[in-house]
């Protein structure tokens, strides 16, 4: 049938999860770590932060 439209309901929806492709938080550090973006002690604070979620 055209013109239908389908709604979901989203309000239990888990907030959480990230799409497949979408990368992880602590992947991200790794690599700004390892190119030098950040520094050892940024890497240690914001990994022990992300640990704590």
């Amino acid at each position: 049938m055209a013109g239908r439209l389908l709604i979901r309901n989203t309000a239990g929806k888990d907030t959480t999860s990230r799409p497949a492709d979408a990368e992880a938080p602590e992947d991200i550090l790794r690599r700004r770590y390892a190119a030098g973006e950040i520094d050892e002690d940024e890497y240690l604070r914001r990994m022990s932060g992300l640990g704590q979620r």
